[in-house]
């Protein structure tokens, strides 16, 4: 079975994609806004704890503007300062990271996988800083929740790679039916607006790999799982 991480030839598919959509110079540019954006953000968020009736109020606020109505989403509760630092969506994708390195699904990570996920993340971050941000979070045992990681992603925010952007400009652009999934079919247009060759067996074998739903596409959830076990984004 030919492996999203272990085709070459997929390599220089989505390599070509890339630059057909941006050139290297415009690619870098985006990068750099985003952490000029993400800068900014922290600046204006990172403030002091919202008072007891402003933190509610604005939580559901957000919940009643977003795709999100519980009072608890993906294991947060309902008055946790993530909701004013990030999206619906953006909790959504970094949950899927996170079980994706939980894999005996134990609920908790442990600090190796914390640091591999963060390098797959695009953080830099060293074991000693990963250790430091453990300690000063008070984690018990070193296990780490989902709640510690979405802490430690937000106060290293602006020194990360946006490799999550990254990630999801490829898969738009992989997407070519615009349907929200990628298919079959939009890899096969893929790889002839690349000039590759993979036979219609070896694009099937890598939707089936990283279709963990069986509807027979590649989900942006599926994708971006797949995409952080491979070194296209290192």
């Amino acid at each position: 079975m030919i492996c999203w991480y272990a085709s070459p030839a997929f390599s220089r598919v989505v390599s070509t994609q890339c630059n057909m959509a941006t050139s290297g110079s415009r690619l870098a540019a985006f990068r750099e806004r985003k952490r000029e954006e993400k800068k900014a953000e922290l600046k204006k968020k990172t403030v002091k704890e919202d008072t007891k009736l402003e933190g509610p109020r604005r939580y559901f606020q957000a919940a009643s503007e977003s795709t999100f109505k519980e009072p608890a989403f993906m294991g947060l509760p309902s008055g946790s300062r993530f909701f004013n630092l990030l999206t619906a969506q953006e909790i959504r994708d970094l949950r899927t990271v996170f079980d994706a390195f939980d894999s005996k699904s134990l609920g908790t990570i442990n600090e190796r996988e914390m640091h591999t996920a963060m390098t797959a993340l695009g953080f830099m971050i060293s074991q000693q800083q990963l250790g430091e941000a453990i300690t000063d979070l008070g984690i018990r045992n070193r296990k780490i929740q989902f709640n510690d990681f979405l802490s430690i992603v937000i106060d290293r925010q602006a020194d990360a790679r946006d490799t999550h952007d990254e990630i999801m400009q490829v898969f738009q652009i992989l997407d070519k039916s615009g349907s929200g999934v990628i298919t079959l079919d939009d890899l096969k247009q893929a790889c002839r607006d690349s000039g590759e060759t993979l036979t219609e067996k070896e694009l099937s074998d890598m939707i089936y790999e990283a279709d963990t739903d069986g509807d027979d596409a590649v989900s942006r959830a599926e994708f971006l799982q797949i995409m952080l076990k491979t070194n296209l984004f290192q």
